[in-house]
């Protein structure tokens, strides 16, 4: 008998008998209840040390590619490895953009030899193209995704295989090799290199399908969730690389978190040769145990088998899944499992200092750690899809994941382009494949993002008809419904012009009130939200990005002092920036304070976790460190420095007892009074403050976590700040010490800045303080961006008296006279009161002024200056008291008597603003 009729017999026989039992439960009684076996996992060989690599190397490509000569002068390097870890935070204008070559000489070991080989990158930036032993195997366009190649007949058994990468993160210019694939804009820099994992791993000839935009071939999601039971709907890719039918059987059991199966089924199929065929199922499991966000992140087993009944080879996929459903409600806010799950917690980006992109699996878990710690139950994922370790460990923990595609700015990338291109939606549409498939089986995952502030599209590429880039979002968003209809679709929305968001199932807006825009109020931040729920009748809103900068390094006395001044002062466009750690807090305090209690936000997302970099930046004195790095982050770049503000949403999200003092790192101090801060969310009678081991006591109030004790006394000298408080047997304790130099007991006020200023000659003036509350809103402090020039100020200060030292009491101080010519760079202006706690006493006040307007005239300012009820100027006028010159100065002297440890001075218009550079008040002995 010849074998045709023999395979003819076979298979009418085999479909005879696969149909009359295509598809058997198995009995789940308690006799029958096994671990599910865990061989036949594939075996998988990790590609990671021994790579040889060049940057933009000057040979022919086929030299590259064949050649092992060339490899004498390259550099060795380690998987995941990009080649812009340092120069994509440096200051400079630019980091390296091209073509780095990758080859690695490896042997397979036996213990992954099977039927077919295949090589998964978990991401290459930005173009990728992959050659082995000489053949070219393929080309992936793409940085963020994860792909396969089938390698089974190029690998070579048990002798040395060469494996050649050619990776391009070039700009994307027309006519490049990465014109058409996102991001063309965004605050980051695209790394070059292979700069997640590589591997290699092998299954039998019938196996569970490899080649899915990277996804894992099995794909679940709970349809129905209760008490009594929940029902999966899972799809199965199975492939046949076989030339001829094979009769198959495939196994899908679901383990609980002890390994003991708790349903299963099995299936017969007849798979066709050289055919991939879906297979979908559904399978009940009794008693779910949910996956509830962070409150119990209970994770299941997926374990799927494809068994071939002519070889009995099997291959394996397991994945960890979670029985969870979600919602978003317009009014209410998100659900999980039709609980109210109100969502608060953090963005983020992938890099990490001196590392870039190409951070290690320990380096990812430090930053679950810090998030753990913070007690975020919510990560934005942006601006592009993660590593899958990543969403793994989200799973773990229990956090809601927003993650997006790389589409950031706009979708073209050339200013004369007037549509989206054909190619560019077709990578696109690549992008959102690869991003569901690779994600679907993530409890975590919540939201699938298809753009982050494409309202820029205008001010990048004018000419771009926004009829063209919304016919492109029809279509993503068409292939994110029709993969996932479970998960809503939604962009991070900025100012919008136009919107592009007003089609996705939910929207998130990007809103930084109190940086970028100068007002912090409710009424203009829910006033937004609100013009989105009335022009929107049905789409639920949500706070993608909020934020401050904030540098470590720098400090202030009264962050209020900032405001409305921050336009001026911070953001891209000062250059240096001064971005005071007192002043992010302070943001941070008031914009949560604003927006927790709104259910109708349905997740709020600071921006950023982490400091990250990108390039142009000019903040705070990384600046002065040659670094350009956006500074928002409430954990420093290096994750070793936990901001305040850290501690500002750890004592709002972690139920963990905390105290923080905060602004411990401000340590040299200028006034001899302060007010300190403390986060805590400990019953505030059970905290206790002490300075140098004197007892303070209980703050005057603690309000969302804020505990403020006012006006305290610091010694001249070292001041211990300790914080305690004993709760049960357990004792918490925080510390700070800072230094107070000067013994004079005097209050010196740089009016206007919103740093302290140490003159030439060694006298330290406080950064603006002691404001009344009132004056913040009726006066303005100018800051740096409209204060004078060092030439300016030279010219203000030019006619005062010459330096002179004195002293006084036993210690020599530097008297300041001339005052320090940088007093004068700065001024207040408006309707503005100071108040001093100061004890009573005979005191000397020195004021001093300069008319900033040159085209004022005598008489066009005029104002009262009064002291504790008395007028001590009345009419006075800068310009006049100048000799009649406007940029002049003019210093002032005043006795004044305290008898109720007070001293208010009051500066109130008559005609125009009163104006003010410096004060300082010093006790007459």
């Amino acid at each position: 008998m010849s074998k045709s009729i023999i395979y003819f017999l076979f298979f009418v026989i085999s479909t005879f008998s696969l149909a009359a039992n295509a598809k058997r439960s198995v009995d789940l009684s308690e006799k029958n209840v096994v671990s599910a076996s865990k061989a036949n996992i594939r075996g998988s060989y990790e590609l990671s040390n021994g790579w040889k690599f060049k940057f933009e190397p000057k040979e022919h490509i086929d030299q590259l590619v064949n050649d092992s000569s060339i490899l004498a002068n390259w550099e060795t390097v380690s998987v995941p490895h990009t080649w812009n870890a340092l120069d994509s935070q440096s200051i400079q204008s630019s980091y390296k953009k091209g073509v780095g070559f990758y080859k690695l000489n490896f042997t397979l070991p036996d213990t992954i030899k099977n039927d077919r080989y295949w090589i998964e990158f978990d991401a290459v930036s930005l173009v990728s193209n992959v050659w082995l032993n000489g053949s070219f195997i393929g080309r992936h366009e793409g940085g963020f995704g994860r792909f396969r190649y089938d390698i089974t007949e190029q690998i070579k058994l048990n002798v040395n295989n060469v494996l050649t990468v050619k990776v391009d993160n070039s700009e994307q210019k027309p006519g490049s090799d990465t014109q058409n694939v996102p991001p063309f804009g965004g605050d980051f820099m695209i790394q070059g290199g292979i700069y997640r994992g590589v591997r290699i791993f092998s299954t039998p000839d019938v196996h569970i399908d490899t080649m899915d935009d990277g996804g894992p071939g099995v794909y679940s999601r709970t349809v129905e969730l209760n008490s009594n039971k929940a029902v999966l709907n899972i799809k199965t890719l199975l492939t046949n690389d076989l030339h001829l039918a094979q009769p198959s059987e495939l196994s899908i059991q679901v383990m609980d978190s002890k390994g003991v199966v708790v349903s299963q089924e099995v299936q017969n199929v007849k798979l066709r040769a050289d055919q991939t065929e879906e297979v979908e199922q559904y399978i009940t499991v009794r008693n779910p145990h949910p996956w509830a966000g962070k409150n119990d992140p209970y994770l299941y087993s997926l374990v799927v088998k494809l068994k071939n009944l002519k070889t009995n080879k099997v291959d394996t996929v397991e994945s960890q899944i979670g029985l969870r459903q979600t919602s978003v409600d317009r009014n209410s806010g998100f659900y999980l499992n039709k609980q109210h799950y109100p969502l608060h917690g953090v963005a983020m980006h992938q890099d990490l200092k001196d590392k870039g992109w190409a951070s290690s699996l320990n380096d990812k878990k430090i930053n679950f750690e810090l998030i753990k710690e913070i007690g975020a139950n919510t990560v934005r994922f942006s601006h592009y899809p993660y590593d899958q370790f990543d969403y793994e460990m989200a799973d773990r923990m229990g956090l809601i994941i927003y993650t997006e595609v790389p589409l950031v700015d706009t979708a073209t990338n050339n200013a004369d382009d007037t549509s989206v291109s054909s190619a560019v939606t077709a990578n696109m549409i690549k992008q959102v494949k690869e991003m569901i498939k690779q994600n679907f089986n993530h409890p975590s995952v919540a939201f699938w993002g298809l753009a982050n502030e494409i309202g820029f599209t205008k001010r990048f590429t004018p000419k771009s008809s926004s009829d063209s880039l919304r016919e492109m979002f029809t279509q993503i968003r068409k292939v994110a419904h029709t993969l996932d209809p479970s998960r809503p679709t939604s962009q991070a929305d900025n100012l919008g012009f136009p919107s592009f968001s007003e089609n996705e199932d939910v929207v998130v807006l990007n809103r930084y009130y109190g940086w970028y825009d100068p007002t912090l109020s409710a009424d203009k931040i829910l006033g937004d939200f609100d013009r989105y729920r009335k022009d929107r009748s049905n789409q639920p809103v949500g706070l993608s990005e909020y934020g401050f900068g904030s540098q470590i390094s720098q400090h202030t006395d009264d962050p209020r002092v900032i405001l409305p001044s921050n336009l001026v002062t911070i953001g891209r466009g000062a250059n240096p920036d001064f971005m005071p750690e007192e002043y992010a807090s302070y943001g941070h305090e008031k914009y949560y304070g604003i927006i927790k209690d709104q259910d109708y936000i349905f997740g709020t997302w600071v921006w950023n976790m982490f400091d990250f970099a990108n390039q142009g930046r000019k903040e705070g004195d990384y600046l002065n460190q040659g670094l350009s790095i956006n500074n928002k982050g409430l954990v420093s770049f290096d994750r070793s420095v936990k901001k305040d503000a850290f501690y500002f949403y750890k004592v709002q999200w972690n139920p963990e007892p905390t105290l923080y003092i905060t602004s411990k790192r401000y340590t040299e101090r200028t006034y001899p009074v302060t007010n300190i801060k403390v986060y805590s969310n400990v019953q505030k009678n059970l905290i206790n403050l002490t300075n140098n081991g004197k007892s303070i006591g209980s703050p005057k109030s603690c309000l969302s976590g804020v505990c403020i004790w006012e006006n305290v006394e610091l010694s001249p000298g070292q001041n211990l700040i300790e914080v305690s408080a004993n709760i049960g047997s357990r004792i918490l304790k925080d510390a700070a010490t800072w230094n107070l130099n000067d013994y004079s007991g005097s209050f010196r006020v740089a009016v206007g800045s919103i740093s302290p200023l140490i003159g030439r000659y060694g006298q330290k003036f406080g950064s603006d303080a002691f404001l009344t509350e009132e004056s913040y809103e009726s006066s303005f402090g100018v800051g740096n961006k409209l204060s004078l020039s060092d030439q300016e100020v030279l010219d203000v200060t030019s006619d005062l008296p010459k330096f002179k030292g004195a002293t006084k009491k036993g210690f020599t101080y530097q008297e300041p006279v001339p005052f320090e010519p940088l007093l004068f760079r700065t001024f207040r202006s408006g309707t503005f009161s100071y108040n001093f706690p100061v004890k009573n006493g005979n005191y000397k006040i020195k004021l001093g002024f300069f008319e900033p307007e040159q085209s004022n005239t005598q008489g066009a300012r005029l104002f009262n200056i009064v002291v504790n009820g008395i007028t001590i100027e009345s009419s006075f006028d800068v310009f006049k008291e100048a000799g009649g010159k406007a940029r002049k100065a003019v210093i002032k002297e005043y006795p004044a008597n305290v008898v109720d440890n007070h001293l208010k001075i009051d500066f109130l218009p008559i005609n125009g603003k009163a104006v003010l550079s410096f004060i300082e008040i010093t006790k007459i002995l």
